[in-house]
């Protein structure tokens, strides 16, 4: 990593400064499977091993001409740039099994004879041998102007004009402008000298940003590659099958985000020891970057990247912040944060693209959740539960509102709720007693549903024979039959967590000692959860990738049976000082 940047004052009031810098990252991957290993020999493998190395290059040149100039109680800045960034990186990889020793580790991959096999039914797992190389490249002219009068009366322009070589050859340009102002009423007359307002102040803004951070270098264009892991019979040899991997789209565009938003600041009382800000928002995402089915035969590929759809979040954030105390010996300070947030699909089509709706998250026992105009992003989709008949099996309510066996429910689906917090809350409280110190942060998310998809492999009494069973499986009477998703597994998701919780002790010294200060610390995370959701824990990871890119997409509010790590518990112990 490096870093170069000049400066130059051409007048007294106008700068010019450029700023380069390169990031370069080395990973080197290595892994062993012993010919002992019981999976090993379970699958007829003998061993496997894999060696790979990347190395990405991050370049990034920034160029700046500003302007600063005072006109009595006028105040101007003036900012211009362009800025550009390039990312290349480039790796290789090879992975063998079927070894005659375990001695060679991953030192010697071409000893194992899986790597020359092609004969269909040999099992190949773990084996390839691949290099790559991929670029992208982001460009960008951009302005901003800054005017305030008396520090009283704000106002922010800017426009930024941003090209991606990852977008379609027709669109890889966008322009994204904001403008934002704001009115300081505290510094008006009429609020002058105020004993109980100490600062007020009103501001708004619209602006419009670009995305593409989601998409691969090379998915706008019509590509070749190899088909790893199978193989052809041709000319009394077998083959790997080269073939189309994307469709190309010319006219794939910017994921643009528009958002309005209106906000007060505040400070009431003396030393303004009760301040804060509330926040009203409305966002909202238009073209949407996607993996989307592709309109056949005129693709190749069943899949195209493309925009459709439109996604909308609105809502508010609360920020306090309250000085209880503030004496010689003791202080106490508290911070509260509260948003609320509501998130809907607006569309899932465009011009280019009619979509339609599509399910997401398949936790094994098929999708469990969709993506659908009306409903918020991810939002639970499945069966009604309607008990157990007399032979043990599932019951779940059709269209007409009757409790019928899965095979006579047929298309009976329904809108379950969604996965996203409708409320996020936040409490921290600062103490300082003499030379102790402590602090304690709550969190907590309200109004939401949760799936705990462990629950549907191990509380069916069919798979005692695969999976230990929860003691729930007794408890709630699940009965033997095939299992399926319904409301049956969803849970109330609400948290309240004691998230942090650090005490602290500085060691008194001498003003004019070797040692200015020392404090002694210890600090725990995720301490303590407050909850009625039978799973892991019901802070759940986000993951929808409409990419296509990765295996398993999990939406909001989902603890996968196998694929999910929880938020870990941690405790630390640390000293600070200065000498």
């Amino acid at each position: 990593m490096g870093t170069v940047s000049a400066a130059y004052r051409i007048l007294p009031a106008l700068k010019a400064s450029v700023n380069y810098s390169i990031i370069k990252n080395s990973y080197l991957n290595s892994s062993f499977s012993s010919n002992l290993d019981f999976f090993q020999q379970q699958n007829s493998l003998n061993g496997q091993a894999s060696r790979s190395q990347t190395t990405n290059t991050n370049n990034i040149f920034e160029g700046l001409l500003t302007y600063n100039k005072q006109f009595g109680k006028h105040n101007l800045d003036v900012l211009g740039g362009y800025s550009y960034q390039n990312i290349f990186e480039e790796g290789l990889g090879a992975g063998n099994n079927n070894f005659i020793t375990n001695s060679f580790l991953y030192y010697n991959l071409g000893a194992g004879r899986a790597l020359n096999e092609l004969t269909p039914g040999f099992n190949r797992s773990g084996v390839f041998v691949n290099s790559y190389a991929w670029e992208r490249t982001l460009l960008a002219g951009f302005a901003r102007v800054l005017y305030n009068y008396e520090e009283k009366y704000l106002l922010n322009l800017s426009i930024r004009r941003e090209g991606a070589s990852v977008l379609g050859v027709e669109n890889k340009w966008g322009n994204f402008p904001s403008v934002s102002a704001g009115w300081v009423l505290s510094k008006e007359n009429f609020l002058a000298d105020n004993g109980i307002i100490t600062n007020l102040k009103l501001r708004g803004g619209y602006g419009v940003t670009g995305n593409q951070e989601s998409l691969g270098p090379y998915q706008s264009l019509s590509t070749l590659g190899a088909f790893s892991g199978q193989s052809g019979y041709f000319d009394g040899q077998w083959l790997i099958p080269y073939g189309s991997t994307y469709n190309a789209n010319p006219l794939l565009r910017w994921e643009t985000k528009n958002e309005v938003n209106v906000g007060l600041d505040f400070a009431f009382f003396k030393n303004g020891w009760l301040n804060g800000s509330l926040d009203f928002y409305n966002r909202r995402i238009n073209n949407l970057i996607g993996n989307y089915t592709a309109q056949l035969p005129s693709q190749v590929n069943p899949n195209i990247f493309a925009n459709a759809g439109t996604m909308e979040n609105q809502g508010f954030e609360l920020a306090l912040n309250a000085q209880i105390a503030n004496r010689e010996k003791f202080s106490w300070n508290v911070s509260f944060t509260g948003a609320y947030n509501k998130n809907k699909i607006k569309s899932v089509t465009s011009d280019q693209f009619k979509g339609t709706a599509f399910n997401i998250t398949d936790v094994g026992v098929g999708f469990t959740q969709r993506i659908a105009a009306g409903q918020p992003i991810g939002v639970f989709y499945g069966r009604k539960f309607a008990g157990f008949n007399d032979d043990g099996k599932w019951l779940f309510y059709n269209q007409a509102g009757d409790a019928v066996t899965a095979e006579d429910a047929g298309d009976s689906y329904f809108y379950l709720g969604s996965g996203i917090p409708k409320y996020n809350l936040g409490l921290t409280n600062n103490f300082k007693f003499g030379s102790f110190d402590a602090t304690i942060l709550f969190r907590g998310a309200l109004g939401f549903k949760a799936l705990n998809a462990k629950r549907i492999f191990h509380e069916n009494y069919s798979n005692f024979t695969t999976h230990n069973l929860f003691q729930s499986a007794i408890n709630k009477g699940v009965k033997n039959d095939q299992m399926y998703f319904s409301d049956y597994y969803l849970e109330k998701g609400d948290y309240l967590k004691l998230d942090n919780l650090t005490i602290g002790y500085s060691l008194p010294v001498k003003a004019n000692g070797f040692i200015k200060s020392l404090r002694f610390y210890a600090t725990g995370t995720n301490l303590l959860t407050l909850t009625k959701y039978s799973g892991t824990d019901p802070e759940l990871p986000l993951n929808v990738d409409l990419s296509g890119e990765q295996e398993f997409t999990t939406g909001p509010g989902v603890e996968a049976n196998y694929s999910y790590y929880p938020f870990t518990r941690t405790y630390t112990f640390g000293i600070t000082g200065s000498f």
